[in-house]
């Protein structure tokens, strides 16, 4: 699935990133961080090689199965793919669709839209000072979010989730997937939390879901420090910008 029309100068600047999975006619960017895999509209010059099973990209690189690929562009339903692609990739977008909001990525149709690149997981090991030794890792909910002094009312109907898995943390920002890197030190239950690499997929929720997710978003974008207390509590040192982490099923 490719743009039908030539290359524009504009674009959306989301990032759309992931790894490359073929199976059977359908391509999809997976990213594994959010367990979802999404079909792909590529920028207009994008070509499909059937011998060798690989995307010909425009600037002359070319990408398979298992290889990762990034770029700027945003996240649409299968039925906005006809006005981008036409009817046969919006017919092929709805066979494919593999995801729990029915969302396709659609890359920028630039030149640059999208290329390849390093691998998107970092599969080292954790260092020694990681608070993965604290034993962090698994599944957190946010409990009570505070920016910049005024408490965020949460809803039980669109709960805000966090996993963290050594250096990375995922989860549902009350409506959208989010996934990105943390930078981890600890030293006796405290030290420094750093989110980076940020990235969110793009459906539209309830007003109250998404006023919720923009809160938390933001939030996670601005604290930097942590404390193992009654949970995690999570904040911006020397701000009112704060969330507090419990485990939704803890283990006696």
């Amino acid at each position: 699935m490719r743009h039908l029309a030539p290359f524009a100068s504009e674009g959306e600047d989301a990032e759309v990133r992931g790894v490359v999975e073929i199976e059977g006619d359908c391509l999809y960017i997976a990213l594994g961080e959010v367990g979802e895999r999404y079909p792909v509209v590529w920028p207009a010059s994008t070509s499909w090689d059937p011998g060798t099973r690989r995307v010909m990209l425009a600037n002359g690189n070319s990408v398979g199965h298992g290889d990762s690929v990034y770029g700027g562009g945003g996240y649409r339903y299968v039925d906005d793919v006809a006005a981008a692609a036409g009817e046969a990739a919006a017919d092929r977008a709805r066979e494919c669709v593999d995801n729990q909001y029915g969302e396709i990525a659609v890359v920028n149709n630039r030149a640059d839209g999208i290329g390849a690149g390093d691998r998107v997981v970092d599969e080292k090991e954790p260092s020694s000072s990681s608070v993965d030794a604290l034993g962090v890792d698994g599944d957190w909910v946010i409990e009570d979010l505070i920016v910049d002094g005024e408490r965020v009312e949460l809803h039980s109907s669109w709960p805000i989730t966090v996993t963290i898995q050594g250096e990375m943390i995922s989860g549902t920002a009350a409506c959208n997937q989010y996934a990105g890197v943390i930078d981890w030190s600890a030293e006796a239950g405290f030290g420094r939390f750093v989110a980076s690499e940020l990235s969110w997929t793009e459906m539209a929720c309830d007003a109250h879901a998404m006023a919720i997710e923009q809160s938390f978003l933001s939030a996670l974008q601005a604290v930097d420090s942590y404390e193992a207390a009654d949970g995690l509590y999570v904040a911006h040192a020397g701000s009112a910008t704060s969330f507090h982490l419990i485990q939704p099923n803890p283990v006696d």
